[in-house]
């Protein structure tokens, strides 16, 4: 998988993982004490080659493209 992004959420001690090419609209957490990966089942979009940031406690996703879905 490539073009994704990978976000450090510090206060909840996870990373979130979301997108990428081949069309992936999946998004995981992984939990950085446990080292244990966790789907996010409500994501249903296509994402990648975009960019991602920690605002006030949550994650805004920028730009990229959809594949043309």
């Amino acid at each position: 998988m490539t073009s994704h992004t990978a976000t450090v959420v510090d206060d909840l001690g996870i990373m979130l993982v979301f997108g990428g090419y081949p069309y992936h609209e999946e998004a995981y957490s992984l939990d950085l004490t446990s080292m244990k990966w966790s789907c996010i089942d409500n994501v249903r979009y296509f994402r990648y080659g975009h960019s991602a940031d920690l605002i006030a406690g949550s994650v805004y996703l920028f730009g990229g493209y959809d594949g043309g879905k």
